[in-house]
């Protein structure tokens, strides 16, 4: 049936109600998004529901409203209007005709469409008709009242119309306090230098304040929608040598210390646009400046701007105070934030399968790879001999997804050549060490998993099976880790343990006998270790996710695999380390380890954060071999001179019987 846009079929009887509401004005501030002003009895207070009506279709809209200010001022004598702002959970803006209805309490209005259509007019109509011959209090409650009503949810593009409506209401609304001009003749100045926007609703921000002649009492970030928040008393303050060299001429020697600030905050609604931020700032003596924040550090390339982002943030570690505030109450929580908001983008968009894997697999490896993709073919090649390998689930995780076309026609090659069957993951975007493995795991069939870096080869046959007979005799085991070697078959890892060096305040990551000889007695042991490390790590796959699987708080790097096993510690588990399965790991190859430094010190505070107490009794515990000493942390250039050790000393008890019921499998 077509459309008629009659009104006498939207139209309602006269009736005591609909005569006492009349729609002032009305604008669309986007496809799912109105703003009506209204006029009704002095009872209504606030509207509870809407609903909007076509001839088509009718459907509910979200509803905010708040009282006209300049009613409010007047007390509402003989009557009021309210600011009704609805927004639907679809676009309802096509250029029909329709028609409302409003209700509040027991009340019910219908505004018929022909009312509707009189009322419509564009927004910037809107806003000087009715808003902007209100004092200024009255208009930046309008504006408030805007931006905190902001959608959170939606269509993208329809929320980012809606936040340049109202970036349009604000500026024809705001007060306008004079503009900033840094010059080295006033002792007053305020910029801001970074603007972040880690998630659409927190922000980090940094400048500086010369406040030598009266103190700054209020600092006030305000967003291109018009959101206010105050900054001062959550600002962190650090020294700025080159402010100092700026004012010099005109301050001499007077106190300038700390006028650099840095600041994590939040708003109470998003905000979506990368141009148009303010920050205003008061004096003690009353003076007030703003001035405009450069484009946010973000883009349309969502992954190009979390790395921005990251970096900027590590970089600002180095002013960090003694009491390390900064990273604590701004860094750390606005890390967090972007860690999650990656986390939840993350998704396998491609899945390649290479071979008939195992039905039911005994164990199933996980292998993120990163960059360096030409590792996986190191892997292939040592697996493609090994039969413990084709009874086993192997699943390769790309965190780089550029490569995912290289990575694909390799691994059919290297599947003609080999014949290893092997799945093969790739992530929409670049996920980090944590989280690959947590989606892979995720996928992951086998009872047990195996934490494999794509550096790591196994130094001879039959290595997996050993690993499983020896998780499965354990009581009570969390995660069991081989011994590692360098090329030189010096030793890497036999074990984590955690050591505070003399005069340092954070606990650090130690490998046991790292850099000795791998015919070391001590080092062939199989024993009970505080941590191990998961370039190559065996847990028990419902353990792994029961406490969490890898932790994404850390930034790539480090700690990941420590936090771990200290939650594993925590579970009542034990982890285990086993010395008579080794393998090579190539370190860091598959991280570049420019990038790897950067994170490693925030990771370690992270880690000292969440697990100091915990520690402190785990190194009472375990108590580090009298043989390491902190001169050898490093390793050495050359392995020293081999000494014939028996292998057996100090093996546990891992008969082969159990090995081959697990090939048998």
């Amino acid at each position: 049936m077509p459309y008629s846009a009659k009104p006498r079929k939207l139209r309602l009887a006269p009736t005591p109600e609909s005569a006492s509401l009349r729609l002032l004005g009305t604008s669309w501030l986007s496809d799912r998004s109105l703003l009506c002003v209204v006029s009704h009895g002095a009872e209504v207070a606030r509207f509870d529901t809407a609903r909007l009506l076509r001839e088509d279709f009718a459907t509910e809209l979200h509803v905010v409203s708040r009282r006209h200010p300049r009613d409010e001022r007047e007390g509402g004598a003989g009557g009021a209007s309210s600011l009704v702002h609805l927004r639907g959970d679809r676009a309802v803006r096509d250029g029909r005709a329709f028609g409302l209805n409003l209700s509040a309490g027991a009340g019910s209005w219908r505004i018929d469409a022909r009312s509707v259509a009189k009322a419509a007019t564009d927004l910037r109509s809107l806003i000087r008709n009715q808003f902007t011959n209100l004092q200024a209090a009255e208009r930046a409650e309008v504006v408030r009242f805007l931006a905190t009503s902001n959608g959170a949810s939606g269509d993208p593009a329809d929320q980012l119309r809606e936040s340049r409506s109202l970036h349009v209401v604000r500026e024809m609304l705001r007060e306008r306090l004079p503009r900033c001009e840094l010059s080295a003749s006033k002792l007053e100045g305020l910029s801001v230098e970074a603007m972040v926007a880690v998630s659409e609703s927190s922000f980090y921000v940094e400048g500086w304040i010369c406040d030598v002649e009266s103190a700054a009492v209020r600092l006030t970030a305000v967003s291109p929608e018009g959101t206010r928040v105050e900054l001062i008393s959550q600002l962190f303050r650090y020294d700025r040598p080159d402010v100092q060299a700026f004012f010099k001429p005109t301050i001499g020697d007077q106190a300038t210390a700390k006028c650099g600030f840095i600041g994590y905050f939040q708003l109470d609604a998003p905000s979506r646009l990368p141009n148009g931020w303010l920050v205003e700032m008061e004096t003690a003596a009353g003076t007030v400046m703003e001035t405009a924040a450069p484009p946010l550090i973000a883009s349309d390339d969502l992954i190009a701007s979390d790395d921005r982002i990251r970096a900027k943030l590590l970089g600002d570690l180095v002013h960090d105070s003694e009491d390390q505030e900064l990273r604590r109450v701004h860094i750390s929580p606005a890390l967090a934030v972007v860690q999650s908001e990656r986390a939840a983008r993350i998704m396998v968009e491609r899945v390649a399968s290479f071979g008939q894997e195992p039905p039911d697999p005994a164990v199933s490896i996980v292998v993120p790879l990163y960059g360096r993709i030409d590792l996986m073919e190191h892997q292939v090649v040592q697996f493609a001999g090994d039969p413990d390998l084709r009874r086993a689930e192997l699943i390769y995780v790309l965190d780089s997804p550029e490569l995912k076309e290289e990575l694909v026609a390799k691994a059919e090659r290297l599947f003609r050549l080999y014949g290893v069957p092997y799945r093969i993951l790739i992530l929409s975007e670049n996920a980090g060490f944590s989280l690959a493995n947590n989606i892979a795991a995720s996928c992951a069939r086998g009872q047990l998993l195996l934490l494999l870096n794509s550096d790591v080869l196994p130094k001879e046959r039959g290595w997996l099976s050993r690993m499983v007979a020896f998780y499965e005799s354990l009581e009570e085991p969390g995660a069991v880790g081989p011994m590692l070697l360098y090329e030189d078959d010096s030793l890497q890892h036999a074990g984590l343990y955690f050591e505070r060096p003399t005069e340092a305040r954070t606990w650090t990551n130690e490998h046991y006998f790292k850099g000795l000889h791998s015919e070391l007695p001590a080092a062939n042991v199989a024993r009970q270790v505080p941590a191990v490390t998961a370039a190559c790590l065996m847990v028990d796959a419902d353990l792994f996710h029961a406490v969490g699987g890898l932790s994404g708080g850390y930034v790539q790097g480090d700690y990941e695999d420590s936090d771990l096993c200290m939650r594993l510690w925590k579970a009542g588990r034990k982890n285990w380390y086993l010395p008579q399965v080794r393998l090579y790991h190539l370190e860091a190859q598959s991280y570049p380890s420019k990038a790897r430094e950067m994170n490693r010190q925030y990771n370690r505070w992270l880690f000292n954060e969440t697990w100091s107490d915990v520690i402190e009794e785990i190194n009472w515990v375990f108590a580090p071999p009298v043989s390491i000493t902190s001169d050898r942390r490093e390793r050495p250039r050359k392995a020293r001179q081999k000494v014939p050790v028996d292998h057996t000393v100090g093996v546990a008890e891992t008969a082969s019987e159990p090995v081959e019921m697990w090939r048998q499998r």
